[in-house]
């Protein structure tokens, strides 16, 4: 990705500590694909909100896993971003690229007019979605390959010990 990890945002407080300090490691994932996962794991990226056709009560720390799937429709959006410079270059798929700090669902059609127009360009912001608001983020200098599923999924502590040295270097984001 060529890019430094960076995090921004309210402190994350969650279960157990990376590296096993406190026991074990537990932690969720979603699965999105690029340039979205980029754009929303990235501190300095466009978006803000995750825009869903479904909700959910969980909020804390979610890993950003990037599909492996690569449309069309997606392929020719990133590449237009990357002529604007809000893409690098290159794009990691099929591996755990960052995490954000999830701290609320709200009606998408609530806030579409007070967000910014970079977020609306990359989410759907119409009737009956849900926008899933981020405070922080750290994208990984290392992706970790990692299968991904659908909806919100645990990550094995196996995958999560190779991340452990990445989350270490963020100690704001945990308790």
């Amino acid at each position: 990705m060529g890019r430094k990890s960076r995090g921004a945002g309210l402190p994350i407080h969650c279960g157990p500590i990376p590296g096993g300090r406190t026991g074990g490691i537990e932690m969720k994932a979603i699965s999105l694909w690029q340039p979205w996962a980029y754009a929303w794991a990235d501190p300095e990226g466009p978006k803000i909100h995750e825009t869903r056709s479904w909700s959910t009560n969980y909020r804390g720390p979610l890993l950003i896993q990037a599909a492996k799937r690569f449309s069309k429709e997606a392929r020719d959006f990133a590449e237009t971003e990357r002529t604007l410079r809000r893409l690098p270059s290159r794009l990691a798929f099929g591996a755990i690229i960052g995490v954000v700090n999830l701290t609320g669902v709200i009606d998408a059609l609530e806030i579409k007019l007070s967000t910014t127009a970079l977020d609306r360009l990359y989410g759907d912001f119409s009737p009956s979605r849900f926008a899933w608001k981020k405070e922080g983020s750290i994208l990984f200098k290392e992706p970790i390959g990692f299968r991904g599923a659908q909806g919100i999924f645990e990550v094995p502590e196996q995958t999560l010990v190779k991340l452990t040295e990445q989350l270490d270097e963020h100690p704001e984001w945990w308790d």
